[in-house]
């Protein structure tokens, strides 16, 4: 320092104190759903150092921070997470310089908003198969309490073949550990059998000198389209046939 005269003191260093030791962990953590469905973390400092926190957050229990994000935090900290899972939290506190604290304790929470998603392979609703039909389902939850399926009424499980002909209903319904519920029921049509076609009019290899009209009769239990085609061998020609139309030339 100086006087007004000019004359200024000798220099001394200000004393400097290095703070090296981290602040006391968190305590008491807790989480819990709240009343408005989310996850709600909160927790004491560990003691008077601890200036901020850091909240870390995983599926799995953790020891370390070691590959987990850091969040800053404050008590109460409030999330609703995009997945459904038991979700980890343990907090650290850090002081005014920066040292971090041990984690606190670790607490766990089971978060499920989601009901289960059912898939099904080998059928499809309102679909038509010509061969035995192969089924199986499947449920998709982080906490999958069940899965089970009936075809017409009767337990079905997942892998069975279905050779009976006719018209089936297969519902499955899945269920997780949140008491959510799902269900999902499809209808498919099994038809192992080609059409019988029947004809009038001309007996097979018939020859005929007048004309002729040619009847057909379809039968079928689950009729689509039929078209007819008509070949003239003499002239290596042919064309759609409507039945009963008269043929007249040979």
């Amino acid at each position: 320092t100086a006087n007004a005269a000019g004359n200024e003191s000798a220099p001394t260093d200000p004393p400097a104190t290095a703070d090296a030791t981290p602040p006391a962990a968190p305590t008491d953590l807790t989480a819990r759903i709240n009343e408005f469905g989310q996850i709600e973390v909160f927790w004491t400092a560990g003691d008077a150092d601890s200036l901020s926190f850091r909240l870390y957050t995983a599926t799995y229990p953790f020891l370390t921070t070691a590959g987990l994000f850091a969040r800053p935090a404050v008590s109460t900290f409030v999330e609703s997470p995009n997945q459904d899972g038991t979700y980890r939290y343990a907090v650290t506190a850090l002081d005014q310089v920066g040292n971090q604290s041990a984690l606190s304790n670790q607490v766990s929470v089971f978060w499920d908003k989601s009901a289960p998603v059912i898939a099904v392979t080998g059928v499809t609703d309102g679909g038509y198969l010509k061969t035995n039909a192969a089924i199986a389902f499947s449920a998709a939850d982080a906490n999958l309490s069940g899965v089970s399926a009936a075809l017409d009424g009767q337990p079905f499980a997942s892998g069975g073949v279905v050779s009976a002909e006719g018209l089936h209903t297969l519902a499955v319904t899945a269920s997780d550990t949140g008491g959510h519920t799902a269900a999902r029921s499809l209808s498919f049509t099994l038809d192992k059998t080609a059409p019988a076609v029947a004809f009038t009019g001309a007996a097979e290899g018939a020859v005929l000198f007048s004309t002729v009209s040619i009847g057909v009769q379809v039968t079928e239990l689950n009729p689509a389209a039929s078209s007819f085609l008509l070949l003239n061998q003499s002239l290596g020609t042919s064309a759609a046939y409507v039945p009963g139309t008269p043929i007249l030339r040979d």
